[in-house]
């Protein structure tokens, strides 16, 4: 029996749960379940997870394609928040934008956005990737393994709070 620790998480060999926060991880051989405190089911389907030397964790799906690859959106850049550029606008208050990542946002995504067990990296997002990607969470839209995780933290946001957000998170870490 293997097992390792992620963040908060632990994952004991197969058919094991794992208690991360307010999520659970179920993984019964290839089937990854991810239930939220109240039982419902976040996430479902076959997954292969892979942890590399480095510690970057890496979630497949059955065909093969990593989550990061499912997790790329083009933006088309008629976003109001991000404006045609995708130029941090001038009006972003980066001081409100860490405000709202430190209360919320690191405790997924990390102290430095530097991601931290099936939670991406953000700290190497451009900023409209950022805004794009809260855009379409706060819209309900299905982009990736997370986004169920997602889309309740992101409805709440104004353009504003997007904005803010986009642009400590894209300045604050290198």
């Amino acid at each position: 029996m293997k097992s390792a620790i992620l963040g908060a998480a632990v994952v004991i060999g197969l058919g094991a749960t794992a208690q991360a926060d307010e999520v659970t991880i179920s993984v019964t051989g290839n089937a990854v379940t991810v239930t939220d405190q109240s039982g419902d089911v976040v996430a479902e389907g076959g997954a292969t997870i892979v942890i590399d030397g480095d510690g970057e964790i890496v979630i497949s799906s059955e065909d093969g394609a990593a989550s990061e690859s499912t997790d790329e959106a083009a933006t088309d850049g008629t976003d109001a928040a991000q404006g045609a550029s995708g130029a941090i606008p001038a009006s972003a208050d980066v001081a409100a934008g860490e405000e709202a990542y430190q209360a919320v946002c690191r405790n997924c995504h990390g102290p430095k956005a530097q991601g931290i067990a099936s939670y991406p990296r953000l700290s190497d997002k451009d900023y409209a990737y950022i805004v794009d990607r809260l855009e379409t969470y706060r819209e309900g839209e299905r982009v990736g393994p997370n986004s169920m995780l997602m889309i309740p933290h992101a409805r709440p946001l104004a353009d504003e709070d997007i904005v803010n957000l986009a642009a400590y998170i894209t300045t604050a870490f290198d």
